[in-house]
């Protein structure tokens, strides 16, 4: 079995391009099957979050193209897919990726936790949707040990660990005086939950959390120490606020520019500031061509989080390293099982072959004695024994190259019908 990754991130494409496959990654089934019917690609998973947008897929390894892959995906995002955007990865380098998205190795913010929750609740909806198999199933459990290993040895994880406490810290310096402005945090999932707590560390004077289920959004605003306010409220607590920071999984804008010139309105010309998490993004762009307002995006975060790199820049590469030596080890072992099921398959096959001929003719000639009998059957065993060694060992020791590896397998696999 071959792993692949095809993807774009924060790095390769900006808020634009990502948010267009939102609709793509809601729609996982479609996706998985249409993977499975035009790629071979047997096994997926999606991860989409704000920063990026990623399918993992497993399946043969002469059979999985990604070429397909790509296909698949460009059809069924309305022609989105651009080729200098993207990346495909496979084998080790795809294994490598995965793990450093899990370790938070290839976030905007090195080292922050937040992605790995979003794969663990990716991996969870593909597992609950039959999408991933053996393969994805090591793979992602894997990486989640690589993540703690990261984490728990390399302390990567210091000061601003995710995109959420940077919009925070960035709030702060927005306003003047922290003690004396308010904020509102729309969405009570993690990033937002997250976002509340951190305003409130950073001393603003009022943070208030809403959301769309009232039990969710008393339980994040307790965890965070901020105010529960309800959702259909929270146009009017605009007017109130100095920052709000919108991060919900709304499929389109929640805040459009009507809304803002009324709560402009009510605000006697004091700016307004909108920090927008979302995925896609939850304020209209044409927000910003309003007088009075200011609208960061997760991509206008980057040059802040990567101030605060400096920061861990010796623990990140220990990580680094770690990661990449788990993946080869990984890639050795997903390997190793694959060229010993093949040997496995060819030697019972050819035992089997060499079983019923010599009980073939023992029915032949039943006259042959006992010690007859057993030479002829050491002989037989003998003979397999021969037979399997050299295509046993080169797939074992002599077959370094990855592509060649598998490709003999699947070739000896066909030559021989194997199971």
């Amino acid at each position: 079995m071959q792993i692949l990754v095809a993807g774009i991130n924060h790095k390769t494409a900006p808020v634009e391009t990502r948010e267009l496959f939102s609709s793509l990654a809601r729609g996982g089934e479609e996706l998985a099957a249409r993977l499975a019917g035009e790629a071979d690609a047997g096994e997926s998973l999606i991860l989409f979050t704000c920063n990026r947008f990623e399918i993992y897929c497993a399946g043969p390894a002469c059979e999985l193209d990604p070429s397909a892959v790509a296909g698949v995906i460009d059809g069924l995002s309305g022609g989105a897919f651009r080729a200098g955007q993207w990346y495909l990865r496979t084998g080790e380098e795809a294994l490598t990726h995965l793990f450093r998205v899990a370790a938070g190795l290839d976030a905007m913010v090195v080292g922050e936790t937040q992605v790995l929750s979003q794969l663990k609740m990716s991996y969870q909806r593909a597992w609950e949707a039959g999408t991933t198999g053996p393969v994805l199933n090591r793979a992602l459990h894997r990486a989640f040990f690589v993540a703690k290993r990261v984490h728990t040895e390399c302390r990567v994880v210091r000061g601003p660990v995710s995109v959420a406490s940077v919009a925070a810290a960035h709030a702060a310096e927005i306003v003047s005086d922290a003690a004396r402005s308010r904020a509102l945090v729309l969405g009570t999932g993690e990033v937002g939950t997250c976002a509340a707590r951190q305003l409130v560390r950073e001393g603003f004077g009022s943070v208030a959390i809403a959301g769309r289920t009232p039990s969710r959004t008393e339980a994040a605003a307790e965890q965070a120490g901020a105010t529960a306010v309800p959702w259909k409220s929270f146009p009017s607590r605009m007017a109130e606020s100095d920052i709000v920071i919108a991060a919900t999984s709304a499929p389109r804008p929640i805040i459009g520019p009507s809304s803002i010139i009324t709560a402009l309105k009510s605000k006697r010309a004091q700016p307004l500031s909108f920090i927008d998490l979302g995925a896609p993004r939850n304020v209209s762009p044409s927000a910003a061509r309003i007088g009075g307002v200011r609208v960061i995006t997760v991509d206008d975060l980057k040059p802040l989080a990567e101030k605060n790199l400096s920061i861990r820049a010796e623990a990140a590469g220990r990580a680094e390293g770690l990661v990449a030596a788990e993946a080869a080890l990984f890639h050795s072992e997903l390997s190793g099982r694959r060229f010993t099921r093949t040997v496995a398959a060819l030697s019972e096959k050819i035992s089997a072959i060499g079983k019923g001929e010599v009980e073939k003719l023992f029915r032949l000639h039943p006259d042959l004695d006992e010690k007859h009998r057993k030479a002829i059957e050491k002989a037989c065993r003998s003979i397999v024994s021969k037979i399997l060694a050299d295509p046993a060992r080169y797939l074992k020791d002599e077959a370094h190259v990855e592509g060649e590896r598998f490709i003999s397998a699947d070739v000896i696999k066909r030559i021989f019908d194997l199971p």
